[in-house]
């Protein structure tokens, strides 16, 4: 929708460059654009040193240029002076893609991040960790099993496995029932579990597993929720 939107503003600008009006707000978008990208990354690692100072030059370049209706390139004379405008305003996005592309990153781990992406990115690198930790001590088709949704999600999108649910969103669903999850328990599908221990939760999945199960890790004592880890055997789902 950005890129549209973009794309929209700079055929309207290329069929009316000639005004100084349309030149004068492209100079300001070209500018502001530049100073949000310095901006985002005072917060970043990773990049190329040269690339802020680089950055900073073009964001004044881009304004002047754009005074000028038309530029000479080289031995072309009255060539208009939009691409080169445009170009001094590409220079952080073209980065940031190849980036990207090159480091194998994605919508959680961008080049440039604003600080409370940057939080949520660590919050998605530990539980990365966690999963890995637990996929070659546990090995088993489902790195995890969780009681709701809400638990998997993030584990979910911050490693891209599928996650056992129980109970869907909010833990009502009857899906995956008790024997399901025992069968999948003795078939080795899933072996480990994070689920809130609440003397309060009667469902006869998470007592199963409370119960059955040996707790390996949590809860924590400064865990509002006490969520702990469990490890559930195929021996112990075949015995019960």
């Amino acid at each position: 929708a950005i890129a549209a939107v973009c794309g929209c503003g700079v055929a309207f600008a290329a069929k009316r460059w000639h005004e100084r009006q349309t030149r004068a707000w492209v100079a300001a978008a070209v500018f502001g654009s530049s100073l949000y990208g310095i901006y985002l990354l005072r917060h970043t690692s990773g990049v190329p040193g040269w690339l802020v100072p680089l950055a900073a030059c073009l964001a004044l370049a881009g304004p002047l240029l754009s005074i000028r209706q038309r530029v000479a390139v080289g031995r072309v004379r009255g060539v208009s002076a939009l691409p080169a405008v445009l170009a001094c305003a590409l220079l952080l996005p073209a980065v940031a893609s190849a980036y990207v592309v090159a480091r194998h990153l994605g919508p959680f781990n961008a080049p440039y991040e604003t600080p409370a992406t940057t939080s949520q990115q660590r919050m998605f690198e530990r539980e990365r960790a966690i999963l890995s930790g637990l996929s070659r001590r546990y090995p088993a088709e489902f790195a995890l099993g969780t009681y709701t949704s809400m638990l998997a999600g993030p584990f979910a999108l911050a490693s891209g496995q599928e996650i056992l649910s129980i109970g869907g969103f909010q833990g009502g669903v009857p899906s995956p029932t008790l024997a399901q999850l025992r069968a999948d328990i003795r078939s080795d599908r899933v072996r480990t579990f994070l689920i809130p221990l609440s003397p309060t939760n009667t469902d006869p999945r998470i007592v199963w597993i409370t119960n059955h199960c040996r707790r390996f890790s949590g809860p924590s004592s400064h865990d509002p929720v006490r969520l702990a880890l469990l490890e559930c055997t195929p021996a112990e789902a075949a015995r019960s």
